[in-house]
């Protein structure tokens, strides 16, 4: 079904497009309108959108998210699309025949329920023709008949926000600020008063804390938002780099490895849990502090223990989201790599050292009856018969399964995640591990307290002077 109510050109766009008038005026007259003349009560939008947003964003609040304000004299068409579950209405708001601003809220209605509803405000500058077609943003490009797919199909060409409530399961709720096209981000913070909001008053309760408690710097922040350049920074292991936790803090890290390098190294094993990773992966290390202080120079920090390994994309880092701030050359101290121990039943081109322990994990194969361990610490490996398993270490991996076998999409995550997140929880090399840890270093015949350097002259790895002097 396709309706169009006084969208000059539009016509057709499944399975519903609506022009609302002016910003300013009455969407419940134009709802009732839509009603008479289309004969569409089956549909229930009204029901399921109300007659106004899900967010009535203010301009004032517009400016906190580094929006740009929505003017009383453009026009607003809506269109309406449903695919299974999902119920979404999408507003694109018009300047003469310039589409400046795009809303798309998104509901889940699940057994007569709604059990996820989102909005996704940005701004942009699409020119169309008689808003009947997109014209191209460059000179290759063609021109695109206007429907909601060609627009969405646009990388937003200025700052977002987005919001979602998930009650499905769980509550899960998100909310951020952007900007796609330059990589960069508000740090929001205030997690805890975030995943209280609810509904629109709660989220205007929110803001309004949120205005009066922005840094004075905040808006600093906003220019760069909107107005820095995409950027691609060249980094090299050993690069400290710096991330904005929210509006008043700091944390620090430190490259230690990149493994598109590790994984030309002829002693590593053919295999690894380094291997068959996505994106382009870097091992990262946080040094153990939180604070006010945007400046701290490598002298400040080498003072500063630094927390467990981690594998991340480099997204954040190369497109300059977090900014390189000082270098150092490594010390043995500064390398570390996972301690892995997975269920395998064997190992094969076809697999990872980690998919048969996922497998079971997910309840997707049974708990198997026997099973080796693979255990690796760097380049040094070995499979564990389940024999030389002891009935102590077989208990507890029941509830064990390693955290090692993917990455990180971004280093946000793991910055704000801490002691919360899976892979912080099942780290062997974690003090709260250290039963387990120990066990298993006695069936692999080796001190309780063994090194790296210990596992490695045991199980055929470099250690990390060896590593650190001819690969580093």
């Amino acid at each position: 079904m396709g309706l169009s109510i006084g969208v000059k050109g539009v016509r057709g766009i499944p399975l519903l497009s609506v022009h609302k008038g002016k910003y300013k005026g009455n969407m419940k007259d134009w709802l009732l309108r839509l009603k008479l003349v289309g004969g569409i009560m089956s549909t229930k939008w009204d029901d399921l959108f109300g007659t106004d947003f899900y967010f009535v964003i203010t301009n004032e609040e517009r400016r906190y998210m580094g929006l740009d304000s929505v003017e009383d004299s453009w026009d607003i068409s809506q269109f309406y699309r449903k695919t299974n579950l999902w119920h979404k209405r999408t507003s694109v708001f018009w300047c003469n025949d310039t589409i400046k601003k795009v809303i798309v809220e998104e509901k889940r209605v699940s057994d007569e329920r709604i059990t996820y509803e989102c909005i996704t405000e940005y701004d942009t500058n699409l020119q169309t023709e008689n808003r009947e077609w997109i014209l191209p943003l460059t000179t290759r490009g063609k021109k695109k008949k206007v429907s909601v797919t060609n627009i969405l199909a646009v990388n937003p060409l200025g700052c977002g926000f987005h919001f979602h409530l998930d009650t499905f399961h769980e509550v899960l709720v998100s909310m951020s600020i952007y900007n796609h096209r330059n990589n960069k981000s508000i740090a929001m913070g205030e997690r805890d008063k975030i995943n209280k909001i609810r509904n629109d008053a709660d989220f205007h309760e929110f803001m309004k804390y949120y205005m009066e408690t922005c840094p004075s710097h905040y808006f600093d922040r906003i220019k760069a938002l909107r107005e820095n350049k995409h950027v691609t920074v060249k980094y090299k292991t050993g690069d400290i780099f710096r991330v904005e936790v929210d509006r008043f803090h700091y944390s620090y890290g430190i490259i230690t490895g990149q493994v598109k390098e590790i994984l030309k190294w002829k002693e590593l094993p053919e295999f690894h849990s380094l291997r068959n990773l996505m994106m382009v992966p870097i091992m990262v290390r946080f040094y153990d502090i939180c604070t006010t202080e945007d400046n701290l120079s490598v002298e400040d920090l080498a003072r500063i223990p630094l927390g467990r390994v981690e594998i991340c994309g480099d997204n954040d880092i190369i497109w300059g989201t977090h900014k390189i701030v000082g270098h150092k050359e490594l010390q043995k101290e500064d390398i570390e790599f996972n301690l892995v121990c997975t269920k395998i039943q064997g190992l094969n081109a076809k697999s990872t050292v980690h998919t048969y322990d996922f497998l079971v994990a997910q309840g997707m194969s049974k708990y198997p009856d026997s099973f080796n361990l693979y255990v690796e610490w760097g380049t040094g490996t070995t499979i564990l018969s389940y024999e030389h398993i002891s009935t102590k270490l077989k208990e507890y991996l029941k509830e064990y399964r390693s955290p090692h076998g993917g990455l990180a999409m971004g280093i946000n995550n793991i910055a704000l995640e801490g002691e919360k997140s899976f892979d912080y929880k099942f780290n062997l090399l974690n003090d709260g591990n250290k039963e387990i840890r120990e066990e298993l270093f006695r069936c692999l015949q080796l001190e309780t307290n063994a090194s790296f350097d210990d596992f490695a002259n045991k199980y055929g790895g470099m250690t990390k002077e060896e590593i650190l002097r001819n690969k580093l």
